[in-house]
């Protein structure tokens, strides 16, 4: 007996140290081979409808450069966590990510092999550089910051180099250099500028520019215009261009200097206001000097750019501009007008729709106000319809219906008599009972009623003719005797029912009766019943 246990306790013993360890065994998923310098965008794991960033932790060595992302699909209303980055660092790498007690766990090998650069990555775009600071002058220990700017079209990384005397600037890594000034001379400086996109590089030098530095502390003493700008005859509504304008700094110890930029000049656009000779200042080391354009009338139009307070009237008003505002534009200059335009007409003494003309400066434009009919206009019925009474659903009729205007009151008042052009509402009587129908005519109104009824009212039926004392007595005697023979009727149906359940009960009595055998009949439930039938009937 023993021996059969063992026999099936050792093979079941050996199936379960095989199957364990496969059960507790973690799987991994692994994401594939890739290269340094590739981008990952890699989906993990989806998690329905919760992105509670409590519920997620992640653990092992995710490659250098990325990270584990937070996602979402609109379509689906899942969550979901995303590798993101790029790959600068060879090795194998294993990560864990738990979400809600459940482990995924992950592997992915990264190999030093660089990716492919193609041709269009390999030739990156030459940036396009401009100085923004003009030739300096300064004293020793004063600051000078010297500006330029980049850009490249092709979406690469621009970096900066500064460069003074042909030797890099240390920290000089910005669009933005401070100069420092401690011992007097003239340095000279430019900036190297790096595009890098995908591993290629282009770069380029900006102009010189000139910083001297004197010794000891030099201020600005006054300006002046050397060379006019290019363009000095403009249209109204053009901005000004500087193009080509050159001023002479003097400085406090004598010495001069040319500047093409890094001045102020006001105003930076001319209107209509500005036709004719316009003076133009120019600001620079708080100094100031100026020159002239010539500024000429352009192409204006003339609208509404706010409508004013009242748009309506009544007939006999006088127009009121107060808030009225027009925009007067030139090119793109936009002056707004508040005074000095003209409206026509100013008396409003149609009723309906008017428009209104403003003139400025030899321009027009309209809006339009709503007149009305003034109150002491009154509109009343003289002589009402023909028809006053219809059915529900029929449609109006106003035939034979006379309305009067009057206008005015007193000795000027005057009437008139009117039988079309007006209007009438409702056109169809949908509802039963009185219903007030409306006369419009130039902004007036005016009432009457009408009856109308659910249907035709019917004919009154005729009285039947009334019965002699004999009819109604033969009519009493029928309806007794048809009264009796029901009673009879119901008593015979009555006996007959009663006879019919005799009958069936004896014949089921027999029945049973031969069943049981005749000489048992005594013994049996129904037997005895019949035999204290019968003692009773005996009796």
């Amino acid at each position: 007996m023993k021996k059969r246990v063992l026999s099936f306790l050792i093979p079941v013993l050996l199936l379960s140290l095989i199957v364990a360890p496969c059960a507790w065994a973690e799987s991994w998923i692994s994401l594939g081979t890739w290269n340094i310098g590739q981008s990952v965008s890699f989906q993990l794991t989806a998690y329905a409808f919760d992105d509670s960033i409590n519920a997620v932790s992640i653990g092992g060595e995710i490659p250098p450069g990325c990270s584990v992302d937070h996602s979402y699909a609109s379509d689906t209303g899942e969550f979901g966590l995303v590798l993101n980055g790029l790959l600068t660092t060879a090795g194998s790498y294993t990560f864990q990510i738990v979400i809600d007690g459940e482990v995924n766990n992950y592997s992915m090998t990264v190999e030093s092999e660089e990716p492919t650069v193609n041709a269009e990555a390999a030739n990156p775009e030459t940036p396009s550089v401009s100085v923004l600071s003009a030739p300096a002058t300064c004293s020793v220990g004063s600051t000078t910051i010297l500006t330029v700017d980049a850009s490249v079209s092709d979406g690469g990384l621009l970096s900066y180099q500064w460069y003074r005397n042909g030797e890099a600037v240390f920290g000089g890594n910005d669009s933005s250099i401070s100069i420092a000034t401690t011992s007097p001379g003239v340095y000279s400086f430019y900036c190297e500028v790096t595009n890098t996109l995908n591993g290629a590089i282009s770069s380029t030098d900006s102009d010189e520019i000139l910083v001297e530095v004197l010794d000891g502390q030099v201020t600005i003493s006054r300006i002046s215009v050397l060379s006019q700008p290019t363009k000095i005859t403009y249209k109204a509504g053009e901005n000004l261009d500087t193009s080509g304008l050159i001023i002479q700094a003097v400085y406090s110890d004598g010495k001069t200097a040319s500047i093409s930029s890094g001045f102020s000049v006001s105003p930076t656009q001319f209107s209509s206001k500005d036709i004719g000779q316009k003076t133009v200042t120019v600001t620079y080391g708080k100094q100031t000097c100026s020159f002239q354009v010539n500024v000429e009338s352009g192409t204006s139009t003339l609208s509404i750019a706010t409508m004013p307070d009242k748009t309506v009237y009544e007939s006999g008003d006088t127009l009121n501009t107060s808030g009225l505002q027009l925009c007067l534009t030139n090119g793109s200059d936009k002056q707004y007008i508040q005074s000095g335009f003209t409206c026509s007409p100013v008396a409003l003494s149609s009723p309906g729709t008017q428009a209104i003309t403003v003139s400025y400066n030899g321009l027009t434009c309209s809006f339009n106000v709503s007149v009305k009919a003034r109150q002491t206009d009154q509109l009343k019925v003289e002589t009402l319809p023909s028809k006053t009474t219809y059915l529900v659903g029929e449609s109006l009729n106003t035939e034979g219906l006379v309305i009067e205007k009057i206008s005015g009151t007193g000795s000027a008042a005057s009437s008139q008599k009117i039988t079309s052009g007006f209007t009438a509402e409702p056109t169809v009587l949908t509802k039963a009972g009185q219903q007030t129908v409306i006369i419009s005519y130039d902004t007036l109104t005016a009432t009457f009623t009408v009856n109308v009824s659910e249907t035709a009212t019917p004919a009154p039926t005729e009285a039947l003719p009334t019965q002699n004392a004999a009819a109604q007595a033969a009519i009493a005697a029928a309806n007794a005797a048809a009264n009796a023979r029901s009673q009879h009727d119901s008593r015979t149906g009555l006996i007959i029912f009663v006879t019919v359940v005799a009958v069936f009960a004896l014949l089921v009595l027999g029945v049973y009766v031969y069943l049981a055998k005749a000489d048992n009949i005594e013994e049996t439930i129904i037997g005895k019943l019949i035999q204290r039938l019968m003692d009773k009937m005996n009796k």
